[in-house]
């Protein structure tokens, strides 16, 4: 795996004539690949990282966990949309909102990050 890691950085670095891409180390492909899995969750799934890395132990996982720097809830930017049926519930869900809450009135909210 490693020796497929440094052909394919030096092809790309030839092919962007930037030297500099032949020092990242595979190990900080997996720490981004890891962060970039973690933060698309919609849950943050410990587990499921832990199955992408491959590792055995959770504490090795959340040694890579610690070193992601999350936003604040209040900071991030979110698509929202207020449904009635249950269609359009169904519609929400599989366009990848998440369902928040639910009015007095009966509409049912739903959010998903930009």
């Amino acid at each position: 795996m490693t020796q497929r890691w440094i052909e394919t950085r030096k092809k790309v670095s030839a092919k962007l004539n930037d030297p500099e891409l032949n020092n990242i180390p595979l190990r900080s492909l997996r720490n981004y690949s890891a962060a970039q899995l973690y933060l698309s969750l919609p849950t943050r799934d410990i587990i499921h990282v832990m199955r992408h890395l491959r590792h055995k132990k959770i504490e090795t996982t959340m040694h890579y966990i610690r070193g992601i720097v999350l936003d604040d809830e209040d900071e991030q930017e979110y698509d929202t949309t207020a449904v009635q049926t249950k269609e359009e519930a169904m519609n929400a869900l599989n366009k990848g909102y998440t369902y928040t809450n639910t009015t007095p009135d009966g509409w049912m909210l739903y959010r998903k990050r930009k």
